[in-house]
Formats: C-alpha cells, structure tokens, sequence
C-alpha cells in the first residue's frame, strides 16, 4: 500500500512498485548515486534506474513549485541514468527524478 514499507527502508511498498523495485529488500532502492557541477553551470545528476520505466528531471527553488528539466526519459539496460542540466539565475535550485511504469 501507499503506507506500509515492508523493508522498512524509507520508501513505502506502493512507491517501489512503480519504481519497478523490490519492496521486500532494503537493498533495493530508487536513489541518486553522484552530481557534478561544472564551471560553466552546468549540473550534472545521476541515479538508478530500472530497465523499461520513464524517468523526468523537474528543478525547484523553494521545494514547492517544480518545473521539468527535462521529457519522460527511456531507461535501457543501464544501472544508472545520467541527465546535464543548466543551474540558471542566482537562485540555488533543487532536483529531483520522478518515475514512471
């Protein structure tokens, strides 16, 4: 359901089903594995990912209000998924990934 975490991980049995995760292990988690940020301001993210779902970068600077960065992207064969984006303005911006089925 949308409120039991089986493996008590953090991220509720409902929310790793879409991820295309194992609610039962721990180990087996939707997470960000590495940033870079460049000179130029550029921002590089990347995370996991599970083969066949769609994923979408939206930026935010309040945690409130996000807008996409980037179209629903196609995961391949890959563990992970990288995406570049533009840190623009004086404002610092947040991200995150959402995913799809």
């Amino acid at each position: 359901t949308q409120f039991t975490d089986t493996d008590r991980n953090g991220m509720s049995d409902y929310a790793k089903f879409i991820a295309g995760l194992n609610p039962t292990n721990p180990a087996s988690r939707f997470e960000f594995t590495g940033q870079t940020l460049g000179s130029n301001r550029l921002v590089q993210i990347e995370w996991t990912v599970v083969t066949n779902r769609l994923y979408q970068v939206s930026a935010s600077t309040n945690l409130v209000s996000w807008l996409p960065v980037t179209g629903w992207l196609q995961a391949s064969d890959n563990p992970s998924m990288s995406c570049i984006v533009t840190n623009s303005g004086s404002s610092l911006h947040f991200y995150r990934v959402q995913v799809q089925p």
